[in-house]
């Protein structure tokens, strides 16, 4: 009787948390970057690169196109746009408007950005709202999966981000527990 995000609600009591998950969700970006260039110009390990590069165009291509369109879904953000009645994530919301009075929560931004693109019918950079599944998740899990390789260390740091971002894709709003 509980959605995910209440379970993860007493999160919402600490704004510089929020913050800082919203940090940490947003550095996804930097690290895909990264990781790219990484193994783009990395020759100590070619059959992994190799790898790494079909898994990547593989989960884009399966994941982000294919199943992104039979599985397509709007996020909890956008849950109210779309279904008629109680909107079970208008609380979480509501509690994401207060944090962002007192510390910015970009994703907030991101999310009125994307729903202005998607009513006006153009077509951005990053503006589509399917939900399903998370490619943050699962880009960040191919991420982990190469680290641990490399180091174990650092893949338990990876693994640890990777848990984190699944948490905070649900506490932001973005993604339900499914995805």
């Amino acid at each position: 009787g509980w959605q995910p995000w209440q379970w993860l609600e007493f999160l919402l009591r600490w704004p510089q948390l929020i913050f800082a998950l919203n940090v940490l969700y947003n550095l996804w970006f930097v690290l895909l970057l990264a990781f790219l260039l990484w193994q783009a110009f990395s020759l100590d390990d070619r059959r992994g690169r190799l790898q790494f590069f079909l898994t990547f165009l593989l989960i884009w291509m399966l994941l982000g196109t294919t199943m992104a369109t039979a599985l397509s879904s709007a996020g909890p953000c956008f849950y109210g746009h779309f279904v008629s009645g109680v909107d079970p994530y208008a609380a979480l919301m509501a509690d994401l408007r207060d944090i962002n009075r007192s510390v910015p929560v970009w994703s907030l931004w991101a999310q009125a950005m994307i729903w202005k693109s998607y009513v006006s019918g153009q077509l951005q950079l990053a503006s589509g709202i399917s939900a399903m599944p998370s490619m943050h998740l699962a880009t960040a899990t191919l991420f982990a999966l190469l680290v641990w390789r490399k180091r174990r260390v650092a893949g338990v740091v990876f693994y640890s981000y990777l848990a984190i971002l699944m948490l905070t894709s649900i506490i932001l709003g973005w993604h339900y527990a499914v995805d």
